[in-house]
């Protein structure tokens, strides 16, 4: 069965068969089990694995879409979940589209600019360092002894300790914190967020 959506000029082509009709929402997009799909530590294999990640996503929304009013994501995913994070990035404009017409929904613990969400739920606990799925063991430890000494303090000290230079979307565009956050703001505005108290996925 083949199902295309088109918003504007963009078009999106997937073609399902039966037992995919259903697609379990942790398995695809949440930042653990993606780290297993699409494990990001290797970042070459990573950016070669991309347009496998974009085609997996594209036919998760869709799919979803078939059985639920809208897709759900979680703020945590948009950061720690990089496959997702460069398939946000380049299709930022039909995502966009999507979400203002409520197919695509967003939540978090707050609702704010996506620099102080980032900022909220990354480094607000210096001593207890955040987890990054696409960091290597050593880089990890590098990040987290950077935090504890209180040397990431905004997203610019942030990002200069997560190597997203080595990561590319699909287009081969490099991954950059800043960026990120703008392309969010835009995709996601603060008044599309939906507060929970856990940011647990709404529907």
């Amino acid at each position: 069965m083949g199902l295309s959506v088109s918003i504007g000029r963009q078009k999106w082509r997937v073609v399902l068969v039966h037992e995919n009709l259903r697609i379990d929402y942790l398995a695809t997009f949440d930042s653990g089990n993606a780290s297993i799909r699409w494990p990001q530590k290797d970042a070459a294999r990573a950016n070669e694995d991309q347009k496998m990640a974009d085609a997996e996503f594209r036919r998760a929304i869709i799919t979803n879409l078939l059985v639920k009013p809208f897709v759900s994501l979680r703020h945590t995913e948009l950061f720690d979940n990089l496959a997702l994070a460069k398939f946000v990035s380049r299709h930022h404009l039909i995502l966009k589209r999507m979400c203002e017409a409520g197919l695509v929904r967003i939540c978090s613990q707050i609702a704010a600019p996506w620099e102080e969400i980032c900022s909220n739920w990354a480094i607000r606990n210096p001593q207890k360092p955040m987890h990054w799925h696409h960091l290597t063991p050593e880089r990890q430890r590098s990040y987290d002894l950077a935090s504890r000494n209180g040397q990431i303090s905004d997203l610019r000290s942030m990002e200069a300790c997560l190597w997203l230079h080595e990561h590319k979307d699909a287009r081969g565009h490099t991954l950059n914190l800043d960026n990120l956050v703008k392309i969010y703001d835009e995709i996601f505005p603060e008044h599309r967020i939906i507060v929970t108290s856990h940011a647990q996925s709404p529907d």
